[in-house]
């Protein structure tokens, strides 16, 4: 597997990698956001993931049903950076990888902690990418709504977002009704039309700045081996 460092300060770092086989997002770059100083699950076990994931209410540290098994790819991910065998931000480029493949923001972590300015030109510079965010609700995210999807936990959550200028992403639970939202055409309950990579309906607001992006919003029913530790926020 193929690696690169897009970015890095004290407390995280984060990396790009590719191939992969994760088959509902298909062939895409798959970028992790990391901490520095201490193991995924590490930082799990001790109550200090929101360095890499904010205040997602769904992290593991909270027992919430985060489908990323953090023990499997975060874990390796990190092990191979501290071994330093992955490039540099300035090989991937030179690699133009993200011009033939799509990127997936956030793998593992909230890409809202990527700057923004590089966020927004390996975007620009990409093939395509989806992405999400759980710190749709601080003022310094916003812009990220350009390139981001709002990660909502109730349908009130993605009203107000989608009134704030995001595209949202929202998980929901067996009879929970949609608010002007489909089902992601990926999904297990959507009979996997399509893959992440093909589909890239989640990449943000196109027209952020004028609210008329008009693609609807996405939901999809709880999965992966936590969803049955459910944290059921408001419902």
């Amino acid at each position: 597997m193929s690696g690169w460092i897009l970015h890095q300060t004290h407390a995280r770092v984060t990396v790009a990698t590719h191939p992969t086989t994760n088959s509902k997002t298909g062939d895409m770059i798959q970028v992790w956001i990391l901490g520095t100083q201490d193991t995924p699950l590490t930082l799990s076990r001790q109550g200090r993931d929101s360095v890499v994931c904010g205040q997602c209410p769904k992290r593991h540290s909270l027992q919430g049903d985060c489908y990323v098994n953090i023990w499997q790819a975060p874990q390796a991910v990190y092990h191979a950076w501290r071994n330093g065998v992955y490039g540099t931000l300035r090989t991937f480029q030179a690699d133009g990888r993200h011009k033939r493949v799509p990127i997936r923001w956030g793998a593992y972590g909230d890409p809202a902690f990527i700057p923004y300015v590089l966020l927004a030109r390996l975007s620009d510079q990409s093939i395509g990418w989806t992405g999400y965010t759980h710190q749709w609700q601080q003022p310094h995210a916003l812009r990220y709504a350009r390139y981001l999807m709002a990660s909502c936990d109730t349908p009130e959550q993605a009203e107000l977002a989608q009134s704030q200028g995001w595209r949202t992403f929202r998980t929901r639970y067996a009879g929970s009704p949609l608010t002007g939202e489909i089902t992601c055409p990926a999904s297990l309950e959507a009979g996997h039309k399509t893959d992440c990579s093909r589909c890239q309906l989640c990449d943000g607001n196109s027209s952020v700045s004028t609210f008329v992006d008009p693609r609807k919003s996405i939901t999809i029913l709880a999965h992966g081996a936590r969803s049955q530790h459910l944290i059921r926020i408001g419902e």
